[in-house]
């Protein structure tokens, strides 16, 4: 399977690193892109899926004020992370306080990235948005 799913529970250890799971370690490889997220997550994405990312931003105008502060705080949070031999990754502290990482963290498998979130945000939006998944879904599919 070449897409990331699940969901997992960790701990931010105190040098702000983060387990990431042995099946989506398959998918990422050795290195990957984590960056600021929607929703105050974190996105972490392949370093191939990342270069598609960013050729897919050559078809947005530059000129539109929301395209250049998005691919501002998108790019300027990016950073290359490297998963050490116990398969961690470390976070920046820039994104572990945008996403409020503090101690639990939950792993989203979300098909083309990886998704990190602090565990209670994480609750908190699945707990929002599950009633809703039948209407997003006629919303989406038809």
């Amino acid at each position: 399977m070449k897409t990331f799913v699940g969901t997992y529970f960790f701990n931010v250890d105190n040098k702000g690193r983060v387990f990431i799971p042995s099946d989506m370690r398959g998918i990422l490889g050795n290195q990957g892109v984590l960056t600021r997220g929607l929703d105050r997550c974190l996105f972490l994405f392949s370093t191939e899926e990342w270069e598609k990312v960013v050729s897919s931003f050559t078809s947005l105008s530059f000129t539109k004020k929301e395209v250049r502060a998005f691919l501002r705080l998108l790019m300027a949070g990016a950073s290359l992370v490297t998963l050490d031999s116990q398969g961690r990754i470390q976070i920046p502290s820039l994104l572990r306080e945008y996403a409020k990482l503090e101690k639990e963290v939950a792993i989203i498998g979300v098909g083309n990235r990886i998704e990190i979130w602090a565990k209670d945000r994480w609750e908190v939006y699945e707990s929002d948005t599950l009633p809703k998944f039948e209407e997003v879904a006629e919303e989406i599919f038809t």
